[in-house]
Formats: structure tokens, C-alpha cells, sequence
């Protein structure tokens, strides 16, 4: 949600299967699932350098952003509600809501300029039969 992915990279997928789940979330996760914490709370890094970590270079723990990210989000407080709830400096909220709102074009397709009389996926999308299957292509 704070945008901190690369664009077309580890963000140029199909699926997201874990998408709609925290980072906290995920390490626990992890934990259920069997994974040792050496591996399901390893520090996020993008390893552009060595040391290098995403909670280092965001300036905020995960813990965090998450706990704000769900007071603004889930539950939809204003700025000032959600750091009255979590306790959390108004500045740091304020900072991981910029994050949430500045970075929405990585969350969005391309944008496809209308050239034609129809665009896809705009304005038309190929029909579907009831089977999941293009009925052109039977």
C-alpha cells in the first residue's frame, strides 16, 4: 500500500495471492505455516546494496505502518483519528498516508489513450461464455 515496489518488477504480476494481507501479517503467517523466523521475518530488502533494508530506508518499522495503515484504511479514520488510536506521532501518520497516496499510480494499470473506436479493456472486453471461454475461439 505504501508503494515501496518496483513499478514493473516484483509489482508485474497477474495474481496477487497475498496482496490484501499486511507485511506483519505475512510473517505470521509464515510462522503458521512452518516456516523458521529466520525466513518468515527476514528484513525486507531490496539488496540494491549491501545493509541496505526497506524499513531502513522508509524510516519506520513495518509493525508500524501496518497498525496505521489499518486504523486508515480498514477502518477509515481521518489522519488525526488514526494517531490518536494507535498512539503513533501525527507526523509518522501523516508521512505513511503521503506514502498511500503518492504512490496510487503503482496500484492502477496503465493509463490507454482512446485512439481508436474501441479500446481494450476500456470500453469493451472480449466476450465470455459461460465456460470461461472466448466463444470465438471454440
Amino acid at each position: 500500500m505504501i508503494g515501496y515496489f518496483t513499478k514493473y518488477g516484483d509489482g508485474g504480476v497477474d495474481i496477487l495471492p497475498i496482496g490484501d494481507l499486511y507485511k506483519t501479517q505475512v510473517r505470521y503467517l509464515g510462522r503458521y505455516l512452518g516456516l523458521p523466523d529466520n525466513i518468515a521475518f527476514k528484513p525486507s530488502s531490496p539488496r540494491l546494496w549491501e545493509g541496505q533494508t526497506a524499513e531502513g530506508e522508509l524510516g519506520v518499522k513495518y509493525e508500524d505502518v501496518d497498525v496505521i495503515l489499518h486504523a486508515l484504511v480498514d477502518y477509515r479514520m481521518s489522519v488525526e483519528q488514526a494517531a490518536e488510536a494507535t498512539g503513533k506521532p501525527i507526523e509518522l501518520v501523516q508521512t505513511v498516508w503521503r506514502r498511500v497516496l503518492n504512490t496510487e499510480h503503482k496500484r492502477r494499470s496503465p493509463i490507454v489513450p482512446r485512439i481508436s473506436m474501441r479500446t481494450l479493456g476500456i470500453d469493451w472486453r472480449m466476450p465470455v461464455n459461460k465456460t470461461g471461454v472466448n466463444e470465438f475461439m471454440e
